[in-house]
């Protein structure tokens, strides 16, 4: 069964945060479904998240992944990821917990099931960064007494940049990966959230070879560049390695098995993703064996 955690809300404000009581990092298995729900004067929604804990008996961390597309996980039917199961940080969330970190794979909320999902500008809302993002991040917050990351891809990067930009020093840093950064029919790019006035570490890694329209490594460079000249604490990554299967099975450019979804180059990211992060909460660095 999942655990029910319940927020407070007039309209679209939150106004309150109900306390977790029966949940604490000790107590969560590998693996646990949380339904958050926002009561709303329309009446109330509901965000399933899938939370992971590490091995270790404390999470240095806790990351927020972000998935691309729809942004449509299915959560809510199993408990499980029915959808976009090919995705980069499905994919590996299992390592990041190996590395130390918990992780927090949000779905859609309940009022954004059906399509779009988060297309058509939602990702860069104030209610998706305020409510969705934000109510999560809280009860991470106060369940394992740790700093919170957001890391998305593609799709998710916007959403990460947006929760980056609004919700601020409430975040611990941002990783935006394969950003979608081009205009396109379906949604915002990370330029329409305001890069230049994220005040949180940020960390950015791209495909030299990512071949997808709207997510060319140059457009990644250049909203890093932004950011930098405004003097934003931020980084820059690039990987070079993996496999590109779209001539194989079929597989589009844009999607998960492709050098844009970092297919078969998943240790080289995680190795920047975990680096980035020790860095940012200032962990001496492992000796080389």
């Amino acid at each position: 069964m999942g655990q029910v955690l319940t927020c407070f809300a007039l309209a679209f404000a939150i106004t309150a945060v109900a306390p977790l009581a029966a949940a604490t990092e000790a107590q969560l298995p590998d693996e646990q479904l949380w339904r958050v729900t926002h009561n709303l004067t329309g009446g109330r929604v509901e965000t399933p998240v899938l939370i992971g804990r590490p091995g270790r008996a404390r999470a240095q961390a806790v990351i927020i992944l972000l998935p691309g597309g729809d942004g449509r996980l299915k959560l809510h039917v199993g408990a499980r990821p029915g959808r976009l199961k090919n995705n980069f940080l499905l994919r590996t969330r299992h390592q990041l917990r190996r590395a130390g970190y918990a992780t927090a794979l949000i779905d859609v909320p309940s009022d954004r099931r059906r399509m779009p999902g988060l297309l058509n500008g939602y990702r860069a809302s104030k209610t998706h960064a305020v409510r969705d993002i934000g109510q999560v991040a809280a009860h991470l917050r106060m369940t394992f007494r740790a700093p919170i990351f957001v890391v998305g891809i593609s799709r998710g990067a916007v959403s990460a940049a947006n929760a980056a930009r609004r919700l601020g020093s409430k975040l611990a840093g941002v990783a935006l990966l394969a950003s979608l950064t081009q205009p396109n029919r379906k949604g915002a790019n990370i330029n329409a959230v305001q890069l230049d006035q994220i005040a949180i570490p940020t960390l950015f890694i791209h495909h030299a070879f990512d071949h997808c329209h709207v997510t060319p490594l140059r457009g990644a460079r250049a909203s890093y560049e932004l950011m930098r000249r405004a003097g934003a604490a931020v980084r820059w990554a690039v990987v070079t390695g993996g496999q590109n299967s779209s001539g194989q099975n079929g597989t589009r450019d844009c999607k998960g098995k492709s050098h844009h979804g970092f297919w078969r180059a998943e240790p080289q990211v995680i190795g920047y993703l975990t680096s980035w992060l020790d860095a940012v909460l200032n962990k001496p660095p492992l000796p080389k064996k």
